[in-house]
């Protein structure tokens, strides 16, 4: 993988000089259109004992294989496997299987968030959203606590080591959603 020096001179993320923002526990980024959250791999157990079901019941009623992944065995090309990624999935309207308007403890929200996919926990701090002027525009549209006002300032360092760990941590998932040519320009594969 680049490394974060190599990746703050070498990728170039629209940042603006005052990028703010606060979650305004508006449900938004859970809700509405359609998308996906990916699992790791301990997300899977971490959730599933949250519920108390079984890995396998929560796979089954509450995922959906999203896409899979070749990986290396032993760390040398020729010896692989296949690994299956899953998505949480979305209600009818669109809205996360885990967002209701009620819920336990009679209020809006996130009924895992305590053990919420990092996904979640990472954002707005995904390469996405940084990855044009365009790309971020869409976020301000999409998110209240994008460029809000009262919200913690960020400066570009920051910006960039938060998108870089998300990028480091989710390695697996991004393995799926770039295309290859960044892919391996990122993770030097």
């Amino acid at each position: 993988m680049l490394g974060k020096v190599d990746f703050f001179n070498e990728i170039k993320l629209y940042v603006p000089e005052n990028f703010s923002f606060k979650c305004q526990d508006c449900g938004d980024c859970c809700r509405h259109e359609s998308g996906f959250v990916l699992l790791l791999d301990k997300e899977i157990g971490k959730i599933s004992k949250f519920l108390k079901i079984t890995s396998s019941q929560f796979l089954q009623d509450y995922c959906y294989s999203f896409g899979q992944i070749e990986i290396s065995i032993d760390g040398k090309s020729n010896k692989t496997k296949f690994k299956q990624i899953y998505s949480l999935k979305e209600k009818d309207n669109f809205d996360c299987i885990f967002w209701e308007k009620k819920n336990e403890k009679n209020s809006c929200g996130c009924n895992i968030y305590n053990v919420r996919p990092l996904q979640c926990r990472s954002y707005p701090f995904w390469l996405s959203s940084f990855n044009d002027k365009e790309s971020f525009d869409q976020n301000i549209k999409r998110c209240r606590g994008f460029m809000t006002a009262g919200g913690q300032i960020f400066d570009k360092k920051t910006i960039y080591k938060k998108v870089y760990r998300d990028l480091v941590l989710r390695k697996e998932h991004y393995r799926l959603l770039l295309n290859d040519y960044i892919y391996s320009y990122i993770y030097e594969e």
